[in-house]
């Protein structure tokens, strides 16, 4: 009996790039629903192929071969790496809107937030860093995630730190409409925490349909 795993790596593969088109389009989808701006969201996007490079690279420095499970940690890295970016951006817009210049802005604004960064960076990578020692198969399967995730990771950390303020320094000042949508967005999340909290009871309710 013959078998041919080659059309079964190949749809895998296929799928898990899918898989990481259809996170990066959502991510960026979610961070110009938050940011309510096309320019901060191509800015915050920018470190995703950055970051994704940087998983590929951490692999091959840890001698791991790109297979199946390496891509799916490379997927799994996408919707985490825009995080610390997201941060940085959050920060940078709000000292601007305070009437800080474009450089003055990027400055305090990274100056504002890295210690948070770097320690959410830190304890994630911390996080995986315990599968590395285990061994035989179940090793070889989860360290290749664990190391696509971790490299994915630091990269969105030095992105947000050194690559999203320079952007953000030569970026105009933020449009009113861009202010006006973000307060629109605040009043309605603010308005559903009021209703969810305005009862005791729905709030217990809403907390057990969430368990």
């Amino acid at each position: 009996l013959f078998t041919d795993d080659v059309l079964y790596v190949s749809s895998s593969l296929r799928n898990v790039l899918v898989n990481l088109a259809l996170g990066a389009g959502l991510a960026t989808l979610v961070m110009f629903y938050f940011l309510r701006s096309v320019r901060s969201t191509l800015i915050g996007v920018m470190g995703i192929p950055l970051c994704t490079i940087a998983a590929f690279i951490a692999l091959l420095a840890f001698g791991r071969t790109i297979n199946v499970i390496s891509m799916a940690g490379v997927a799994f890295a996408i919707g985490m790496t825009v995080d610390n970016t997201i941060v940085v951006l959050e920060s940078i817009v709000q000292f601007r809107r305070q009437g800080l210049s474009k450089y003055k802005a990027s400055v305090e604004g990274v100056k504002d937030v890295w210690p948070a960064v770097l320690a959410s960076t830190v304890t994630t990578i911390l996080v995986f860093a315990p599968i590395l020692f285990i061994e035989q198969e179940a090793g070889q399967l989860y360290s290749d995630v664990a190391i696509a995730i971790a490299g994915a990771i630091f990269a969105s950390m030095l992105a947000a730190i050194f690559v999203i303020p320079v952007a953000m320094a030569r970026q105009p000042k933020p449009e009113d409409n861009d202010a006006s949508g973000q307060q629109w967005l605040t009043a309605k999340c603010l308005g559903l925490v009021s209703a969810v909290i305005a009862s005791r009871l729905r709030a217990l309710a809403v907390v057990v349909a969430g368990a």
